[in-house]
């Protein structure tokens, strides 16, 4: 069993130690960030709000990213549409209190994820 001594409050007793010791603990727990990668509107609108329970479960901050492979031959809605997609996480997250960080990336997709996840 701990014994907590908080400054100018004098011994807490065995019970309120341990509650203000797991209280610590928790306060000190690593941060998580889950990658969210999007592919557009359509498949954001399917996914964002269930991205958001698991986040909110594991207590995770959401990064949200969307990677165009090349803007020149994309079609002409493909960044909006990306655009589009991380504002659909971004409201997601304001409505569940979720911490959003969104990126709208370039370059070819599963080596952009990887550098990004790193």
């Amino acid at each position: 069993m701990n014994f907590v001594y908080r400054m100018g409050k004098g011994y807490l007793g065995p019970r309120l130690s341990e509650q203000w010791g797991k209280d610590m603990e928790e306060s000190f727990k690593p941060k998580l960030r889950m990658m969210v990668p999007t592919a557009g509107l359509v498949p954001a609108k399917d996914r964002a709000s269930y991205m958001m329970k698991i986040a909110s479960r594991i207590q995770a901050e959401v990064l949200a990213v969307h990677i165009i492979e090349d803007r020149h031959i994309a079609p002409p809605n493909a960044i909006e549409d990306g655009k589009q997609a991380l504002l659909l996480f971004k409201t997601e997250g304001r409505k569940t209190e979720i911490p959003v960080t969104t990126y709208l990336e370039e370059g070819k997709v599963v080596p952009t994820l990887i550098r990004f996840a790193k």
